[in-house]
């Protein structure tokens, strides 16, 4: 994986919903700027100065496996929400990595150096609290 993080500019990851995408963490840690959708897990660790954000527009999901208060058939405390990338704004970033090496370059040394923080235990407290949240 390291081989193909470092054979690219920027990881892409213009998700609707994202568990937590570890694969971006990962992405960051080998020195690649995302390009993520504004909304969602990526938000906690994709600091601006490291990443490039997508717009998005932000709507409840009731395309399976989500329903009205349920995922995957089971209940939950809130509606399950998801966002809608904006394509323009992420051919824009797209773009604006390919055409501005200084900020590319920028970017992937901050993403690499911030990585470094996040361990398997910082990140599974974050994610049973995050669970205990949304479940009954």
């Amino acid at each position: 994986m390291i081989r193909l993080f470092k054979s690219v500019d920027v990881y892409v990851a213009s998700y609707r919903s994202e568990g937590f995408g570890l694969s971006t963490l990962e992405a960051m840690a080998a020195g690649v700027p995302p390009i993520v959708t504004k909304y969602g897990p990526s938000l906690d660790f994709c600091l601006e100065e490291c990443a490039y954000y997508i717009d998005a527009k932000v709507t409840e999901c009731f395309t399976d496996p989500c329903g009205k208060m349920k995922v995957f058939g089971l209940k939950t405390k809130m509606q399950a929400m998801w966002a809608e990338p904006n394509i323009q704004s992420l051919s824009k970033n797209m773009y604006r990595a390919y055409t501005n090496r200084i900020e590319l370059k920028n970017k992937s040394r901050i993403c690499r150096k911030h990585a470094e923080y996040y361990t398997w235990d910082k990140i599974a407290n974050k994610m049973v609290k995050r669970l205990s949240q949304i479940t009954l």
